[in-house]
């Protein structure tokens, strides 16, 4: 009963992935003909994508001198130009997203990109037939008529009406690059950062050269790009019959051996009999957990091309390289020709062997019978001797209208061919076709799903369908930013960051005491660099004191590029104990004093409230007494803390008792905190709604026994870098007033932002 699949090798060792498109629109407000979402595009944007289209056609279909044209009618500054706009309009739908919370923005500006690029395409080419044959009527009614002009042009319009489905592949794909150089300039980050990592689409979508056909079936295109596959029912290779086989194939070797759990890297999951809701529903279900695997097109070669594997071995072993991947790499090859073995059976008994092989082997040659035959006929000629006399009475019959004999030499060299071609050819031959097929089934399934969305967009341009979208709040606009309307927007929240250097009197004392300037001294070491990196933060001072330094950062309505005020206090805090570090490491050499320092920052949900002393703008907010609190340090608290055992800058504790002298906070709060950052439980929450945050119980023994929970995830600064940010979250202790001795852990948290090396190398290796 179970014979030859006993036989099929463990799957454990093979690097398999899964892959994963979705596209859902399904969360958004419905436009006003209550069956697509209206959006607005730039008009700028739309407009430059109208000249980089014409460029492009004209191009490809070569009638720059036929019409006359220059032959670069758009230089490469637009080219480059085009290049930013098609970032900052995609960073917008990623804005827009942020704004509103709402991944499914994202996706929608993706779309309408996706639509207006390709609705332009179609419409140049109809445009420049419309052109070829206007210039064929004006020169063939013309008085003094050029024939040999008018016979070029009519040749070039035959000839670009017969290369369609290249001309508007190459444009495609042309034009999707530029898609796919924005997407790799930053917007994956950003959006992986802001939206999560699910929210990015893969490259091959938008690479997609089906896209811009009219007929994702023909012959000439699928041979060029992907595989030859019949159409016909009784067609023992069309694409129906050939899917349901290599899905049965994969069945037999995927889910009858599991792939263990933890090695689905995308989620993928084995239907079970709690899918079986249906016959139909658990098949569906299996085909689309066995396609999620034939998609990724990589694991045909990892599973089937031993040819591959064993010149790999030989590489190895040639090297001297060592003994276990010499032996891995011959192990793999081995399960992998079992593996081959068995498709190959399969597709012989299906009678699909000497198709596939037929279709490598006249490539070469196919297109000197191609018109007046097709592929197929092609084909039909090299394998199928009954159907051979009648293709060479449909040559006879139309050599005259082509003007040319065609001889039959070539096929017939390429039949006797076919006869000698060996096992192992035809296994190469076999692989060869599985990847196309493979990348076919991938593009095409992904082209039936973008045009399922295209569907729910309506690409508003007129002014009357805006002006009643724009009321009804149904509209969503993607603009550049010279577009949008410049207006100073309120401040919706802010947060405040307190830096406090610990016992400046004594630092300052010391100095003068050796002569020193304390003031130069400050300002050169501390707040001058500190002033030099605000910009970079969005951030503004506050007011200085001599001991201290107040900045803000705050959020502006519908501007959410800068939504990331407490990731980018997070990240100036670190960049200011930076600063004090390098100034620590001077000192040491100069035998000056060591500055330490406390920050604390507070988050507030609400915009501060400004008066002016003169010119001078005061802000007065909360935030600011609760950044000074977060950032205090309790002296008798340090005696406590052994640094060598107590590895962090801050450590919160509640204290039992009331009225303790000694407690420098409301509620009895007392905080250690030299060198430490302090974010308030509020700054986290907005910090997770800022990034796309990850939590990790950090196992490092070398810092400390217990697990260190932190969170962690990437924020831009101003400039668009990216930058990490690790915070610590912990339980606050509650400890005797007179000798700080822990009695439970309460549920309250505090959360530091870490600057410690090992927790960040710690993050790095599992992100």
């Amino acid at each position: 009963m179970f014979g030859f699949f006993s036989k099929l090798p463990n799957l454990d060792e093979f690097p398999l992935k899964t892959y994963s498109a979705q596209i859902n629109l399904d969360r958004l407000v419905v436009g006003v003909d209550n069956i697509r979402n209206d959006v607005h595009l730039s008009p700028n944007f739309c407009k430059a994508t109208q000249n980089i289209v014409r460029y492009l056609i004209a191009k490809h279909a070569d009638v720059e001198e036929t019409l006359f044209l220059d032959k670069e009618p758009v230089s490469t500054r637009d080219i480059e130009a085009f290049r930013g706009i098609c970032l900052d309009s995609l960073k917008g739908g990623v804005n827009k997203a942020k704004s509103a919370g709402e991944a499914q923005i994202d996706m929608l500006a993706q779309i309408a990109i996706v639509k207006m690029f390709s609705e332009e395409v179609q419409r140049q080419y109809t445009s420049l037939i419309k052109n070829l044959n206007h210039s064929v009527r004006k020169l063939e009614i013309s008085r003094h008529q050029d024939l040999k002009k008018t016979i070029k042009i009519k040749e070039k319009l035959f000839e670009v009406q017969e290369n369609k489905n290249s001309i508007l592949s190459h444009v495609g794909g042309d034009l999707f690059q530029f898609i796919i150089e924005a997407q790799n300039e930053g917007l994956k980050e950003m959006r992986e950062a802001v939206l999560g990592a699910k929210s990015n689409l893969p490259d091959d979508l938008f690479a997609n050269p089906i896209l811009f056909l009219n007929n994702a079936f023909d012959d000439y295109f699928r041979i060029d790009h992907y595989v030859l596959l019949g159409y016909r029912f009784e067609d023992p290779d069309n694409y129906p019959t050939t899917l349901f086989l290599i899905r049965s194939v994969l069945d037999k070797i995927i889910l009858k051996y599991r792939i263990a759990p933890e090695r689905l890297e995308q989620g993928a999951r084995v239907p079970g009999p709690g899918d079986e809701k249906g016959t139909k529903d658990y098949k569906d279900s299996k085909d689309e957990y066995i396609d999620s695997w034939l998609k990724q097109v990589d694991n045909i070669n990892v599973l089937f091309d031993y040819f591959q594997s064993e010149e790999q071995y030989k590489v190895l072993k040639k090297e001297k390289q060592t003994k276990e991947a010499a032996s891995n790499c011959k192990r793999q090859a081995k399960k992998q020709k079992r593996l081959l073995n068995f498709i190959y059976k399969k597709f012989k008994k299906a009678g699909l062997i000497t198709r596939i092989s037929a279709t490598y082997e006249m490539q070469p040659v196919y297109l000197e019978f191609c018109p007046p035959l097709v592929p197929h006929q092609v084909r039909q000629f090299l394998i199928d001797p009954r159907r051979r006399k009648s293709i060479i009475s449909q040559l006879n019959r139309l050599k005259g209208f082509y003007g040319r004999s065609f001889s039959l030499l070539p096929l017939k060299k390429k039949i006797k061919h076919l006869q000698k071609i060996k096992t192992q050819q035809k296994k190469k031959y076999l692989l060869r076709f599985l990847n196309g097929f493979a990348r076919y089934h991938r593009d095409f399934q992904s082209f039936q799903m973008l045009e399922k969305a295209m569907d729910c967009v309506n690409l508003v341009t007129d002014k009357k369908t805006l002006m009643l979208s724009r009321e009804n709040y149904t509209l969503y606009e993607f603009l550049l930013p010279n577009e949008r309307v410049p207006e100073k927007k309120p401040i919706i929240n802010h947060v405040v960051i307190k830096a406090d250097v610990r016992d400046s009197t004594n630092v300052t004392s010391q100095m003068k005491e050796r002569g020193l300037n304390p003031a130069s001294f400050f300002s050169l070491n501390l707040f001058d660099p500190i002033t030099a990196i605000l910009y970079e933060y969005t951030a503004e001072k506050v007011f200085i004191e001599g001991d201290a330094m107040i900045l803000s950062i705050s959020e502006h309505e519908e501007a959410p590029e800068g939504w990331y005020s407490v990731s980018r206090a997070c990240g100036l805090a670190i960049q200011i104990l930076l600063i004090v570090n390098k100034y620590n490491e001077t000192s040491r050499k100069y035998e000056l004093p060591f500055l330490e320092i406390g920050i604390g920052i507070c988050h507030n949900d609400k915009p501060p409230t400004f008066l002016f002393d003169e010119t001078n703008r005061i802000m007065i907010s909360t935030a600011i007494n609760s950044a000074d609190r977060l950032s205090s340090n309790n002296k008798s608290l340090e005696k406590i803390i052994n640094k060598t055992t107590n590895p962090f800058n801050l450590y919160v504790f509640q204290s039992t008792a009331k009225g303790d002298t000694r407690v420098e906070t409301k509620g009895n709060i007392l905080r250690y905190n030299v060198n430490g950052i302090e974010l308030n439980a509020g700054g986290f929450e907005k910090l997770s709604k800022e990034i796309d945050l990850k939590t990790i119980d950090c196992q490092i023994p070398e810092l400390q026994e217990e697990a260190v929970r932190v969170h962690t995830g990437k924020f831009p600064t101003h400039s668009g870098k990216y930058k990490r940010l690790v915070i610590r979250e912990a339980y606050i202790p509650e400890i005797t007033p007179h000798d700080y001795k822990e009695i439970r852990s309460t549920s309250d948290k505090y959360y530091e932002v870490c600057t410690h090396s090992e927790i960040y190398d710690y993050v790095r290796n599992l992100t």
